[in-house]
């Protein structure tokens, strides 16, 4: 190479678009708020919430702040204990449905056994 590998780029090296750390702090501290909504902590209801404030921002703006903490995909605390049926003994002792699925399909009322 010419240049030896050395960029001769003229770019400045700022981030002209950096979210303020005032603002960084309010969507963490609305997000870690554990007395809301779980619709209230996401990107669209935390930009829902930040006009309240005065502040306006896109949801995805809040989303890459939150990506940038490390806190975008951690979103449920605690996960519910998943419960192991004993092994029956005798024909039809344990039956398990899969409740989700049956929600799944269309039309929703009407579910077969």
């Amino acid at each position: 190479m010419k240049t030896g590998g050395v960029s001769k780029s003229r770019k400045p090296k700022r981030i002209w678009n950096k979210t303020p750390e005032i603002v960084e702090n309010k969507i963490k501290e609305i997000r870690s708020d554990k007395t809301l909504y779980k619709s209230e902590r996401t990107p669209v209801g935390i930009a829902n919430k930040l006009e309240d404030h005065g502040i306006y921002m896109s949801s995805t703006g809040v989303w890459s702040v939150l990506k940038r903490n490390g806190e975008n995909r951690r979103f449920v605390d605690n996960k519910k204990p998943f419960i192991i049926y004993p092994k029956s003994e005798k024909f039809l002792e344990v039956v398990c449905i899969d409740d989700i699925m049956l929600s799944n399909w269309k039309p929703r009322d009407l579910a077969i056994f």
